[in-house]
């Protein structure tokens, strides 16, 4: 015969398989869901031309580029645009309003002037790129060392900490070699 205990038993184990089968069936759910959502692209030799938010075209290249969620990942990255002339470097993370490059970047502006540094930041709303660390910028014998520039794009105006700079003055005819510190 079987008792009362047995039988409260054998409901309660019937609820837990049917809550567990029920558990399992939306956690399949959301795992395809997921996968619908993810949307990775893979692309190697990638080249792409964009509008950016504030309507410039924006032609970008690299040797590998990955998208996920839309947020590209790009290897050997080089971007041409007409307000900034260039922008390069080994790896890239691009989101809709900004770029993040590391690795050897390289920034050739309008006027042929160079910025070269390890991480820069560009923000294409803002148009202002950052650097972070060291920063090296050049045009034909002048130079300039220092950290974290600040570049905005709209009015070519450059700020940066703990400048040095070496530049040619042209006085009266005579061109004195000139340098200086901020600190």
């Amino acid at each position: 015969m079987v008792g009362r205990v047995e039988i409260v038993l054998a409901v309660l184990l019937g609820l837990a398989l049917l809550l567990g089968l029920g558990n399992q069936k939306r956690i399949l759910q959301a795992k395809k869901q997921e996968i619908r959502d993810r949307k990775e692209v893979e692309i190697l030799d990638a080249r792409v031309r964009e509008v950016n938010r504030t309507t410039v075209m924006n032609a970008f290249s690299a040797s590998h580029a990955v998208m996920i969620r839309k947020i590209w990942t790009m290897e050997r990255f080089h971007l041409v645009n007409p307000e900034i002339r260039s922008l390069s470097s080994d790896r890239a993370i691009h989101s809709e309003k900004e770029f993040f490059l590391e690795g050897n970047v390289t920034l050739l502006r309008k006027d042929d002037s160079i910025y070269e540094a390890r991480k820069v930041r560009y923000d294409q709303e803002g148009k202002v790129l950052r650097s972070v660390g060291p920063f090296y910028a050049h045009r034909g014998e002048d130079y300039v060392r220092g950290y974290d520039f600040i570049y905005e794009v709209t009015p070519q105006r450059t700020r940066a900490r703990k400048v040095f700079a070496h530049y040619l003055l042209r006085e009266g005819g005579k061109e004195l070699r000139k340098s200086a510190v901020e600190k």
